[in-house]
């Protein structure tokens, strides 16, 4: 039976199926349309993708970016940025909109679940099918990526590689078009999010297995599946990645994920553990968290009893693929999982995150079909049968209600970490997000209390400190500032954050020449850095105060070098000339403003001005015109 046969079958004997999980997911995940941009949102919600439709080509051009304001991008993602992009086009800015459409695409991965299912297990498994489709509907561990708009890529790469199954199955039916379409679809699934790496086994598998095709069709698959991992690495090469700022490097490897500087052996141990927890996660899926990372997960030796644990508990999966090795989808299950683990255990290649729940959103399906198995088989036995689907109501009940009230968790920034943090007490990340966001909400009190919390885990940290500090300034409570960021600088010396929130302070509280020093050394230490840039402008605000022209426009035309078109620092430099005496480079300067700020009636009224005091009435008259087109003349202040 081909899968157009299968696929009119079912849509005429079944469509209540797809009523019914489109409810189930519905009921599940429906209150996250009154969810806010939260955590990571801003990843894929962004100045670029709020261009709309003209943003695209650039998308596809351009790494796809974690932190703007930080200069910082990795990786290739253009089709979950693009879908932001045709959003913005067509609705704006809209939180509810893009919640909307993240359940629609889960609700379409739940429906093709269950034909999936059907095709590769058979008509006869249809009941198989549905208890599978059903436990991935509701099963907590996917409220992150659901809930998130940013994981709005593990959703896209999921349903786009669905979408080349339907493909190959066209192929096997004899259609060799089918292949092409398959390997295209994987490859916008790629360009989701890199996270198919097992289907290149599994898919292959799964069609000589279940579909018994031949060596040639399972190779012609597995070529088609492959082609997309040539690609994306050859388009990645020929983008020009980002400068990534050399502290996020450094705080990504230790607080995301702290088994990125050790090697294969080291580990060994603390994958194990991983597997393990995420075994616990699949069948009890509580506590869930935004964030697993230094002091969440233990990184472990070869000596501990933990791993010992977690190695019995990763034996048992080796044991039940022997003992299923003669019941296919039990075994395919088992091994769709277990791979995935595998995968994202960080023993062959270290995660983004030590763990996390969104890398278990394809491997769950396996777990899923697994206890569908157990539910099937236990239906052909009088004594086990109604306590089977006894269970199984329970279970849908209980992950039903735990997804409604992860959901709520998601609302925003405030509630997802005010939720987390009590299962993260001993998290200096965990403690860190949660001050910083209750600060952002000028809960003062609370948030200093989270920030001396993640003090006192990592007291060897320099940002709490600054942190802390930037808490105090924000509150004029400046000799409490000064004394946090002079902790921070104990700490680290050469740190340019540090050092100009030094200088800030010093200049507020009055004590220039301390301000001098940091504005000074904050420079010295990265003249391209944001906070070198502001150094800059205070260091000319100060010579210009003194009289010393010379000087300041020394020091300005050399941060011109790093940043030709700051306005700010070219306001300073085109005002020393004018205090200098020296209308003419003043001219050239506000000239050189013009082109970034073409409408600036006050920058057009100086530059009249200006000329008609050197007698240039031609470009005085120019100039002149111009600042009527944009509404006449102005009053000066």
């Amino acid at each position: 039976m081909n899968i157009a046969n299968i696929m009119n079958q079912l849509s005429a004997k079944n469509s209540w199926v797809v009523i019914f999980l489109l409810a189930v997911v519905f009921l599940s995940y429906g209150n996250t349309l009154w969810n806010d941009y939260t955590l990571d949102d801003d990843m894929v919600v962004n100045e670029q993708t709020e261009q709309g439709f003209s943003a695209i080509p650039q998308i596809f051009s351009s790494k796809y970016i974690v932190r703007q304001k930080q200069a910082s991008s990795y990786g290739y993602r253009p089709v979950v940025l693009s879908s932001f992009a045709v959003e913005a086009a067509l609705v704006g800015k809209n939180a509810a909109f893009s919640h909307a459409i993240n359940v629609a695409l889960f609700s379409l991965l739940a429906i093709g679940v269950y034909f999936g299912g059907i095709y590769f297990f058979g008509v006869e498994h249809r009941l198989l099918a549905l208890v599978a489709s059903l436990l991935f509907a509701i099963h907590p561990l996917h409220t992150e990526v659901v809930a998130s708009l940013k994981s709005r890529d593990e959703l896209l790469a999921m349903l786009l590689s669905g979408l080349a199954v339907g493909g190959f199955a066209r192929f096997v039916a004899g259609s060799w078009w089918g292949l092409l379409l398959g390997s295209c679809l994987f490859l916008l699934a790629c360009l989701s999010k890199p996270t198919a790496i097992p289907l290149l086994f599994l898919l292959p598998f799964a069609f000589y297995w279940f579909k018994k095709t031949d060596i040639k069709q399972t190779f012609s698959i597995a070529g088609a599946l492959l082609l997309p991992f040539v690609v994306v690495p050859l388009i990645t090469k020929s983008i020009e990645q980002s400068q990534t700022n050399v502290l996020n490097k450094r705080l990504y490897s230790f607080f995301e994920n702290p088994m990125q500087d050790l090697s294969f052996l080291e580990r060994i141990p603390t994958g194990v553990y991983c597997i393990a927890k995420y075994l616990a996660l699949h069948l009890v899926p509580h506590p869930l968290l935004s964030y697993y990372g230094y002091n969440q997960i233990p990184v472990l030796g070869w000596a501990s009893v933990n791993f010992w644990i977690a190695l019995a508990v990763a034996a048992l999966l080796l044991a039940a693929m022997v003992l299923l090795r003669k019941q296919r989808i039990a075994l395919f299950a088992l091994l769709w999982w277990s791979i995935n683990l595998l995968t994202y255990s960080n023993i062959f290649k270290v995660a983004p995150g030590i763990i996390a729940e969104r890398l278990l959103f394809m491997g769950s399906l396996g777990f899923c079909i697994l206890l569908a198995v157990g539910w099937e088989r236990s239906q052909k036995m009088a004594r086990y049968a109604n306590w089977a689907s006894l269970l199984l109501v329970f279970i849908s009940i209980a992950f039903i209600a735990k997804t409604i009230d992860r959901n709520t968790a998601w609302k925003n920034d405030l509630s997802l970490f005010a939720t987390d943090i009590a299962y993260q007490d001993a998290s200096f990340k965990g403690n860190m997000l949660y001050a910083g966001t209750l600060a952002a909400q000028k809960q003062y009190p609370l948030a200093e209390q989270y920030y001396r919390r993640a003090i006192q885990i990592l007291p060897q940290y320099n940002i709490a400190w600054n942190n802390l500090g930037y808490m105090y300034a924000q509150q004029n409570h400046y000799e409490d500032a000064w004394l946090a960021y002079k902790q921070a600088y104990r700490i680290d010396t050469n740190a340019v954050e540090t050092n100009f929130n030094l200088a800030d302070v010093a200049q507020k509280i009055g004590q220039k020449d301390t301000a001098l020093y940091y504005y000074q050394k904050t420079i010295a230490i990265d003249a391209q850095s944001p906070q070198a840039q502001k150094a800059y402008l205070a260091l000319s605000d100060w010579l210009l105060q003194k009289e010393r022209y010379g000087a300041a426009q020394e020091l300005l035309t050399t941060a011109l070098k790093q940043q030709p078109n700051n306005i700010e620092l070219l306001e300073n430099l085109a005002q020393s000339y004018l205090l200098d005496q020296n209308m003419l480079s003043a001219i050239a300067i506000w000239e050189q403003m013009l082109p970034l700020l073409p409408q600036n009636k006050i920058l057009l009224y100086k530059l009249q001005k200006a000329n008609e005091s050197m007698g240039n009435n031609e470009k005085a008259q120019y100039y002149g015109q111009k600042l009527q087109e944009l509404g006449g003349m102005i009053q000066r202040q």
